[in-house]
């Protein structure tokens, strides 16, 4: 499965300049993001893994980008389900679907 779907994220933004401005400030603030997300995993606060979980997914869902959008909702689904066990994986799955989002993006030159 693609990173995203550019033919759904330009319907979804509208115009071509606002979805490249849209991707420029998603590649500007996720590694941010993914950083507060790392930092609540960490700590296994549960509350703030799921809300910066679902802060990123949503993110991601404007993007129409699938496979990070579903590493995000698992890890949400863990934090709220508090299983301990699985946040580390699924950090590190949603890690690796952005990493292939950001590469997939940059080499499209949006």
């Amino acid at each position: 499965m693609e990173p995203y779907d550019r033919a759904k994220a330009l319907q979804c933004f509208g115009d071509e300049e606002i979805f490249v401005a849209a991707v420029s400030t998603f590649l500007e603030e996720i590694d941010s993001m993914l950083a507060q997300v790392e930092v609540a995993v960490e700590a296994r606060s549960f509350a703030e893994i799921k809300e910066k979980a679902h802060w990123v997914k949503g993110g991601l869902v404007y993007l129409h980008a699938r496979p990070s959008a579903e590493a995000a909702s698992r890890l949400e689904e863990a934090a709220d389900n508090d299983d301990g066990a699985a946040l580390d994986d699924r950090l590190g799955l949603l890690k690796d679907e952005v990493s292939r989002l950001k590469a997939s993006l940059g080499s499209n030159s949006v």
